[in-house]
């Protein structure tokens, strides 16, 4: 008996199941240079006798060919919770649209993250804040995203004040970012560590 033609060549064409020995195929990667990224207005600091701190700021980031030939500029506010008056992380934040609603190409979000130094002593350990890292990212869908990176230095986030003493970062407001756009890999889930941060 003939099998169909149809049937036939979707047989020839099928892949083996996955018996847990292969891992799954994936995208290769493809990492390209975009235009800068500028950020303006940039402030952070920690709120006098609030336990409280802020990190604000515009991001634009630019067109994403062929879909547009514009770029996206959006404002980005978080304000944390810190015992110390100082500037705290920030966990990936989106900038311009709700949990709830649906991704779309012009999502962007932050974080910022601290280099830390660590001294052991018996009963204790010593952790004091160095650098910061601010990441931004702009997804264009599960497998393509643009993203920056840019470094807080320490002696640009210092303690002032005297009688209520609070840190405040002092650095340039304005300033550009070296962006990329990765392509392909894994995909990516906002709010967990992204993969292309270690490319």
């Amino acid at each position: 008996m003939r099998l169909p033609t149809a049937l036939f060549m979707g047989l020839l064409v099928r892949t083996p199941q996955d018996d847990g020995r292969h891992p799954p195929p994936t995208t290769p990667v493809h990492i390209d240079p975009i235009p800068d990224l500028i950020v303006e207005n940039f402030q952070a600091g920690g709120v006098i006798l609030s336990h409280r701190f802020y990190v604000n700021f515009n991001v634009t980031f630019p067109p994403n060919p062929p879909m547009e030939n514009t770029s996206l500029n959006v404002y980005c506010h978080y304000v944390g919770t810190t015992m110390s008056e100082t500037i705290g992380e920030v966990p990936p934040l989106w900038c311009n649209r709700n949990w709830d609603s649906a991704p779309t190409p012009n999502d962007i979000f932050f974080s910022l993250d601290f280099d830390v130094e660590q001294e052991y002593y018996p009963n204790k350990t010593v952790k004091t804040p160095l650098n910061a890292q601010v990441q931004f990212y702009r997804i264009i869908s599960n497998e393509t995203r643009m993203m920056g990176m840019h470094k807080l230095h320490r002696e640009d986030m210092p303690m002032i004040g005297e009688q209520f003493p609070r840190q405040v970062y002092q650095g340039p407001t304005n300033f550009t970012v070296t962006g990329t756009k990765i392509s392909g890999g894994p995909k990516f889930v906002p709010g967990e560590t992204p993969a292309a941060s270690a490319v």
